[in-house]
């Protein structure tokens, strides 16, 4: 299912944002939007910069000159690592070396840099939901609700599902973003948003002292409702959905456990995709948690197995 939806995109201006991703046509949610391949990968910390100097060595001209086209940005945080790395003064960095870390530290997608995703600005209530599949090595952008003709394209940049406005602020600094997003404008709706994400955060504290199973799968299954009344298509609302299967397993309630585990399979499916190694997982597990809540087979130990992954 690597196939995606590219060709209904194309690179545009964004005001205030430099170049953004915009749709052509309507695209519905659940569309694998975008699959692509990264142009580097980094999956090690220690010497980074020169991990990231060799790999943009070992770019083909045109790569290269694509690269050096995206949005290059240099806080100071970043001079001090690099310096540290290096252990040379930034301005003794050679230019091109200063602009292709400054480059990938922009626009890195954790240990992976793609060309055209690059492009994708931030929204603290966005759009497209990324994962990398390794089943792929590909890079997934999803369609996480209707998308309109015309609409840019957008992921979040910071897990703040439960941050409120000045946090989130605060966390998309290193950017040089000041969000003037739709969740970030002042209006009565945002106000409410707002309030809703102070809600989760308080529920999120209580999950970890609930005095009982039923307790913390109460709390689950009110954070699941808020965020997808909310619209927060983030990785904490797959986490609250295998929360409540974990506690209602915990109780002994087969339905419940299997209801969960059927909303965690589709939101995974609708972010990630059936061929995401987590997809396949959750879709094993729930074919046999459904037989076990039917009473065809006994109990299998790879679905405590699954609901243990989180630690809880």
């Amino acid at each position: 299912m690597s196939q995606d939806a590219r060709h209904l995109i194309e690179i545009r201006p964004a005001p205030g944002k430099g170049l953004g991703l915009f749709t052509k046509e309507r695209i519905p949610q659940g569309i694998r939007v975008l699959a692509e391949s990264p142009i580097i990968s980094i999956l090690s910390n220690r010497n980074q910069c020169s991990s990231v100097f060799r790999a943009f060595k070992n770019l083909t001209t045109l790569q290269q000159t694509e690269f050096l086209t995206l949005c290059c940005r240099t806080p100071e945080s970043l001079k001090r690592k690099v310096e540290t790395e290096l252990k040379r003064d930034w301005q003794q960095i050679p230019e091109i070396h200063r602009d292709i870390i400054s480059i990938w530290s922009a626009n890195t997608y954790v240990y992976y840099m793609y060309l055209l995703a690059s492009r994708i600005n931030h929204s603290c209530l966005p759009n497209l939901y990324y994962r990398f599949n390794e089943n792929l090595d590909m890079g997934t952008f999803h369609a996480v609700r209707d998308i309109e003709k015309d609409e840019e394209l957008t992921i979040s940049y910071i897990n703040a599902t439960n941050h409120m406005k000045h946090q989130r602020q605060d966390d998309l600094e290193s950017w040089g973003i000041e969000c003037q997003c739709l969740a970030c404008v002042d209006t009565d709706r945002n106000r409410r948003g707002e309030e809703n994400r102070a809600k989760l955060y308080d529920l999120e504290q209580v999950l970890t002292s609930a005095p009982s199973y039923k307790a913390c799968l109460q709390v689950a299954e009110k954070m699941a409702v808020i965020q997808r009344d909310e619209g927060l298509w983030t990785r904490d609302l797959g986490i609250c959905y295998h929360t409540a299967a974990y506690y209602s397993l915990k109780l002994g309630n087969r339905k419940s456990a299997l209801k969960w585990a059927e909303e965690e399979m589709k939101y995974n499916i609708m972010c990630m995709g059936a061929d995401h190694p987590d997809s396949e997982e959750v879709i094993l597990i729930v074919g046999r948690l459904r037989a076990w809540a039917e009473g065809s087979t006994p109990f299998h130990p790879s679905i405590m197995a699954w609901c243990d992954k989180y630690g809880y």
